[in-house]
């Protein structure tokens, strides 16, 4: 369920919806005020409408009724629905009834800047964690990475769309190994507790092993008969018709993955070798990107950069090498002139 929009922010709920539908969803509902509601796009998306221009507080309890009645599996907050004070207080107020809602624990919840920004405003723990933290989530950690960096260093001359081939990392960047790669980062945060940091850590550790197992654990064609002499599990799952469950029989400690986490085994192993080079990649860039660029830097004192890549710096102005790096139009050997001349005004040669 999409739940945003206004008089003034017609469109945003509407492609919030229709991106659901193309990533696979079956059916919509989308709750939106009255003017948002005038047209149609989809069958598939089915209107909730709303009175009045924008949400308000008195739509909260009917919102939750649809919620519960509808089963709804994933809400979409925000899209379209402005930062006015009523509309605040619609958000806080929803969000104070969701927590009451034994239903909310299957939901998966979508915040947008709008409901985000509502959200700072009435959850106190929001407002600390903002305070205590510049929480910055780079293109080597999230699709929110590559997308902000994207916007932010690239020339925008169409709409922009999130793909999955924009990321150079998106072998590591998959779904299946989310919570592992940003758990500690949603730990620190406080957003997750000790405990359940503690059941991703299990997991991770439990993968872990079971790589190890595989690794020390050898077969032959008595086993598979395809097999010409030993040859360990690990490699063996590298094969294109071989799957986790074939190995359960001589590797027991796979059942104990639920089919997530059998899917991120069989990934991170058929994909080892792909894996490791990224990871590779990603050291190498982060090295880059901690050069931090100076905010008050004169381009025009930089040494042989060329009119293009001066042009180009000055009007994106990146905070890293490694953004500086992405950008269209700066050159490698403006990036070289670019950092001997940095680390010379810092004084690290």
């Amino acid at each position: 369920m999409v739940v945003g929009g206004s008089s003034e922010f017609v469109g945003a709920p509407w492609l919030a919806a229709l991106s659901s539908l193309y990533g696979g969803v079956d059916l919509v509902y989308l709750a939106a005020p009255a003017p948002v509601l005038s047209s149609s796009i989809s069958p598939e998306i089915i209107p909730i409408k709303l009175h009045g221009e924008r949400l308000v507080e008195a739509h909260v309890e009917r919102l939750v009724n649809e919620i519960v009645s509808k089963r709804v599996h994933v809400l979409v907050l925000g899209p379209g629905a402005g930062r006015r004070e009523e509309t605040i207080n619609f958000f806080c107020n929803l969000y104070e009834k969701l927590t009451h809602l034994e239903h909310v624990s299957l939901l998966g919840i979508v915040v947008d800047a709008d409901a985000l920004y509502s959200s700072a405003q009435c959850l106190g723990h929001l407002q600390e964690v903002g305070r205590r933290y510049n929480v910055i989530l780079t293109r080597e950690e999230a699709y929110i990475g590559v997308l902000i960096d994207d916007l932010t260093t690239h020339p925008i001359r169409e709409p922009y769309r999130m793909l999955t081939s924009r990321s150079e990392y998106r072998l590591v960047l998959r779904s299946d190994n989310a919570a592992l790669r940003l758990s500690k980062r949603a730990y620190e945060l406080g957003i997750l507790t000790e405990d359940e940091y503690r059941l991703v850590k299990e997991r991770e550790e439990l993968l872990r092993s079971i790589k190890d197992k595989m690794k020390k654990t050898y077969l032959n064609k008595e086993h598979f008969p395809f097999l010409k002499g030993k040859t360990s599990a690990y490699q063996i799952l590298k094969r294109p018709e071989i799957h986790t469950k074939d190995l359960e029989e001589y590797i027991p400690e796979i059942k104990k993955l639920d089919n997530q986490g059998q899917l991120t085994l069989e990934i991170d192993i058929k994909y080892d070798g792909y894996i490791k080079r990224d990871l590779s990649l990603i050291n190498e860039a982060k090295k880059l990107s901690n050069l931090e660029i100076p905010q008050d830097i004169d381009y025009d004192k930089v040494p042989n950069l060329s009119r293009e890549g001066r042009d180009y710096l000055k009007e994106f102005k990146p905070l890293t090498l490694g953004q500086a790096s992405r950008i269209p139009g700066v050159s490698s050997s403006d990036i070289v002139s670019l950092m001997l001349y940095i680390k010379r005004i810092k004084g690290l040669e």
